[in-house]
């Protein structure tokens, strides 16, 4: 009989659990089940994948622009067909999303989605009716790059910036820089022809927004697991002819192996008869 064991002071448990093995496949196999990072022993797991939900905003701010402000901009807040308007070249701020992203993760991708419709000269061309989108991580004392939403026509479309993957040209977010003291979305009316002469009085036009929305991507580390996560294992063959004896040398060395790899640093006890 082998019997193997770590050198820390067991802890109360209950029944050991003990498994039978009558040939080397089925042998291998739990063993391989066994060996899952994290399964039986606190060997950290892969950080788990989470996302937040489209989130409304709760907070606005205005942020200049070439006319005086947008009008009504808390009706972005919910979908309900009733608009904040943004004339040509407005900008607006909205925040209070309540992410509330957990400490110690990361974002791996955030997404704006914009439910809008064009209000006044839809149909002339080549007019730009589009939004730039700008994201913040320090209430507006910086922004990143801006990204183009596509042409907004005289009915109701949602665009959604951004993706699963897609950090807006940022390396990181963690979850203070996500937070509502820091975080914006700013809004900036690109509605303009692009090819009209500098002395001509260019079109103007005004965007409704009847809704702005943000989700959040990101992944969280698994809790430490505790060394009073012991367990008692018994691991037992048998050697009554179905295993041949080079194949039970091969398993016992495998055992020993696999509890030599697996077992220090742990309260768990292992044996192999």
């Amino acid at each position: 009989m082998y019997q193997l064991h770590n050198v820390l002071t067991p802890q109360p448990r209950t029944r050991p659990a003990i498994w039978r093995f009558s040939n080397a496949v089925t042998a291998l196999a739990v063993l391989a089940q066994i060996a899952i990072p994290g399964l039986l022993f606190g060997v950290p797991s892969p950080a788990r994948a989470l996302e937040s939900g489209f989130q409304n905003p709760t907070t606005n701010a205005s942020h200049g622009g070439s006319s005086s402000a947008v009008f009504a901009p808390e009706n972005a807040y919910a979908l309900d067909n009733v608009d904040a308007l943004f004339d040509d070249a407005d900008h607006h701020l909205y925040g209070g999303f309540g992410l509330a992203i957990p400490a110690g993760s990361v974002a791996t991708g955030i997404e704006v989605a914009i439910t809008a419709r064009c209000l006044s000269n839809c149909d002339e061309q080549p007019l730009d009716k589009d939004f730039r989108v700008y994201l913040t991580d320090n209430g507006g004392s910086s922004w990143g790059a801006s990204v183009p939403t596509s042409d907004f026509g005289p009915s109701y479309a949602t665009v959604t910036l951004g993706g699963q993957a897609d950090r807006w040209g940022r390396e990181i977010w963690d979850a203070a820089e996500l937070s509502d003291a820091n975080f914006l979305v700013r809004l900036s009316n690109d509605f303009h022809d692009p090819i009209t002469p500098p002395l001509q009085e260019p079109i103007r036009g005004v965007i409704g927004v009847d809704h702005v929305q943000v989700r959040v991507h990101y992944s969280t580390p698994n809790p430490a697991v505790g060394v009073s996560c012991g367990l008692d294992i018994a691991l037992v063959v048998d050697s009554s002819g179905s295993i041949e004896e080079d194949e039970l040398f091969l398993m016992q060395n495998a055992f020993e192996g696999f509890v030599d790899a697996f077992l220090p640093g742990t309260p768990s006890l292992m044996s192999v008869t």
